[in-house]
């Protein structure tokens, strides 16, 4: 069963509206008017965000761990993973579509590079 917002009509310029699921469902769906973001807040506390084009953005786990996501275009350029003081990056290159090379950082110094 697919059910909609109960979002307010006309729609606030500002604010967030939350989609309450029914039955066994645990997890709380928001859109935020003023950054046109969703965030999905599971049962255990992470927060996934989305954008509009359905594009993960970032994912905060319940013990404060941090991904952020970077896109050029439709294609993933970046991921960066904070916990605590420790980070790693991940930048990745397209070419035609396919994955053309991947460079993987540890505290900023790069470890490996896949091409």
């Amino acid at each position: 069963m697919i059910e909609a917002f109960d979002a307010p009509s006309p729609m606030p310029s500002g604010g967030t509206v939350f989609y309450s699921p029914r039955y066994f469902v645990r997890s709380q769906l928001a859109y935020d008017f003023s950054t046109a973001l969703y965030t999905l807040t599971a049962i255990d506390g992470t927060k996934t965000v989305f954008d509009e084009a359905g594009r993960v953005t970032s994912v905060t786990g319940p013990g404060g761990q941090i991904a952020a996501y970077a896109y050029s275009g439709s294609e993933l350029s970046s991921i960066t993973v904070v916990d605590g003081s420790d980070s790693n990056d991940y930048a990745f290159t397209w070419s035609s579509g396919l994955l053309a090379s991947q460079i993987t950082s540890v505290n900023s110094h790069p470890l490996s590079k896949v091409e």
